[in-house]
C-alpha cells in the first residue's frame, strides 16, 4: 500500500528534478540572452519558477505540519498514559484509606476487650446453600482453637468449628446450627439466637410476657461461654405472637453484612471474659 511517507518522498524527488530542469533552462536561456533573446525566456520561465516556489514552500509547510502532527500524537499518547497512571494511583490511595480506617476500627475494638485475640483475613466462603461458613488464614499454629468466638467491630460473626495448622473454618450466626445466648438491650429479655433462612436469624425461647419490640437491639449475654457480654448481634425486625403458645416468634436482622467483611477478630481461648457494657 502506498503510504503517506512514500508519497512525500516521491513528491520531494519530483520537485527536486523540476528545479534542476529549470536551472538548466536558465543557464541556456542566459546564454541566449546575450544574443538578445533574454526577455522572452524570462517571461516564460518566471511564472513557472513562481509556481515551483509556491509548491516548494507548501511542501515545507506540509512537512513541518506532519512532524508537528506526529509530535502531537505522541504527546497525546503520553498524556493518556499519565492520566491512566494517575487514576490507578488515586484508586490505590482510596483503597489504602479505606483499609486504614477499617483497621483503626478493629484496633479500637480489640482494645476494649481484655482478652487475647488475633486478626485474620477471609480467604474463602462455603458455596453450600445449607451451610453458612467462612475460611480464615489462621489456625492452630496461631493459637486458634475450635469454639473460639469470631467478631468484627459491627458485631458477632460466628465461632470456629474446624481448625488445621494454618487455616480455620467459621460457622456464621446465620447458619441453622448456630446458637448464641442473646439479650434484648432495652428490656433485658433473653433468648437463644438461631440461624434462619435468607441471611437472617430467629430469637427462640423468648417468653410472651417479655417486652420485645421491633427495632430493639440484641447483644450477647455472655452466658454461653463463647462470646463476651455486650457485643452487638442484630436488630429485631419482626415480632409475631400467635396461638396459645408460651413463646413469641421473633425475627432478627444481623448487624454484620457477611458478604462484605474482609478481616475478622478471633478471641483465643474463648470464655465469658470481660463485658463490653
Amino acid at each position: 500500500m502506498f503510504s503517506k511517507k512514500n508519497f512525500l518522498i516521491c513528491f520531494a524527488v519530483i520537485v527536486l528534478a523540476a528545479t534542476i530542469i529549470i536551472l538548466s533552462s536558465n543557464i541556456k536561456n542566459d546564454k541566449s540572452s546575450l544574443r538578445g533573446g533574454g526577455g522572452y525566456s524570462l517571461a516564460v520561465i518566471g511564472p513557472i519558477q513562481e509556481v515551483l516556489s509556491y509548491i516548494s514552500s507548501g511542501f515545507g509547510y506540509l512537512w513541518s505540519s506532519y512532524f508537528e502532527l506526529v509530535s502531537t500524537v505522541e504527546e497525546n499518547r503520553n498524556l493518556k498514559k499519565d492520566l491512566q497512571e494517575a487514576r490507578q494511583n488515586a484508586r490505590k490511595c482510596a483503597e489504602l484509606e479505606i483499609t486504614n480506617q477499617r483497621l483503626r476500627e478493629y484496633l479500637n475494638f480489640r482494645e476494649k476487650i481484655d482478652r487475647a485475640s488475633i486478626a485474620a483475613e477471609i480467604i474463602g466462603q462455603d458455596p453450600s446453600p445449607w451451610h453458612n461458613s467462612l475460611s480464615i488464614n489462621r489456625g492452630e499454629d496461631d493459637g486458634v482453637a475450635k469454639g473460639d468466638a469470631v467478631v468484627v467491630p459491627a458485631g458477632v460473626v460466628g465461632q470456629v468449628v474446624e481448625v488445621s495448622s494454618r487455616y480455620s473454618k467459621i460457622m456464621l450466626i446465620v447458619d441453622r446450627n448456630s446458637a448464641v445466648d442473646a439479650l434484648v438491650q432495652r428490656s433485658r429479655a433473653r433468648g437463644i439466637l438461631k440461624g434462619a433462612s435468607e441471611g437472617r436469624c430467629r430469637l427462640e425461647y423468648a417468653l410472651r410476657k417479655q417486652d420485645i419490640q421491633e427495632g430493639d437491639s440484641l447483644i450477647t449475654s455472655g452466658l454461653d461461654g463463647v462470646y463476651p457480654k455486650g457485643i452487638s448481634i442484630g436488630t429485631v425486625s419482626k415480632v409475631i405472637v400467635k396461638g396459645p403458645g408460651v413463646f413469641q416468634d421473633i425475627e432478627v436482622q444481623p448487624d454484620v453484612d457477611f458478604s462484605k467483611i474482609e478481616e475478622v477478630i478471633v478471641f483465643l481461648n474463648s470464655g465469658p471474659g470481660e463485658s463490653l457494657e
